[in-house]
C-alpha cells in the first residue's frame, strides 16, 4: 500500500508557509490535526484538536490563526456544538461547504460562518461553481442579505 509519507516532498514547508502568511491577501487557517468528522469528537478531545492544531501553526509562523475551514465541511460533519467549541479556542471564521448562503449567524455575531467552495470531484461542475460565485458577489453588493461578508 502506498503510505502517505510518500508523498511528504510535495507538502509545502514551515518556511514556504510563513513566507505565504506574509502576502497582504493570504491568511493561514486550521483545517485540525487528524482533518475527522468534527461532529465524532468527544468535546474534550475536540477541543484539544482544534487547539493544538491551531498552537502550532501560530508558532510556526509567528502569527495569530483565526481562520478554521472545517474538515468536509458539510452538515454532516459539524453542529453547533463544533462552531461554538471553535469560536472560544478563538477562531473568528469558520468555512464549511454548506451552500445555503442565506444562513443567518445570530448566535455568533462576532464569528463568521463562511461558505467556500467544496473540492471534492462530484462538487466541481464549472456550472454550479459559477452560479454560486455569481449569487455570493450579487449577495455581496446587497450586504443586507449575505451574513458572510467576504
Amino acid at each position: 500500500s502506498i503510505s502517505r509519507n510518500n508523498y511528504e516532498h510535495l507538502f509545502m514547508t514551515w518556511e514556504m508557509i510563513r513566507e505565504l502568511s506574509l502576502i497582504d491577501n493570504v491568511m493561514i487557517g486550521s483545517h485540525s490535526n487528524i482533518h475527522n468528522n468534527l461532529k465524532l469528537f468527544k468535546a474534550e478531545d475536540l477541543i484539544n484538536d482544534l487547539m493544538s492544531s491551531k498552537i502550532k501553526i501560530e508558532e510556526k509562523i509567528n502569527l495569530k490563526v483565526s481562520y478554521l475551514a472545517i474538515p468536509y465541511g458539510d452538515k454532516s460533519s459539524f453542529s453547533e456544538r463544533e462552531i461554538i467549541l471553535a469560536k472560544n479556542i478563538g477562531y473568528k471564521k469558520i468555512f464549511t461547504t454548506d451552500p445555503n448562503i442565506f444562513k443567518r449567524n445570530k448566535d455568533f455575531k462576532d464569528c463568521l460562518i463562511i461558505d467556500r467552495l467544496c473540492t471534492r470531484a462530484k462538487c466541481n461542475n464549472r456550472v454550479i461553481i459559477f452560479a454560486r460565485l455569481f449569487i455570493k458577489s450579487i449577495i455581496n453588493v446587497y450586504s443586507g442579505f449575505n451574513n458572510h461578508n467576504l
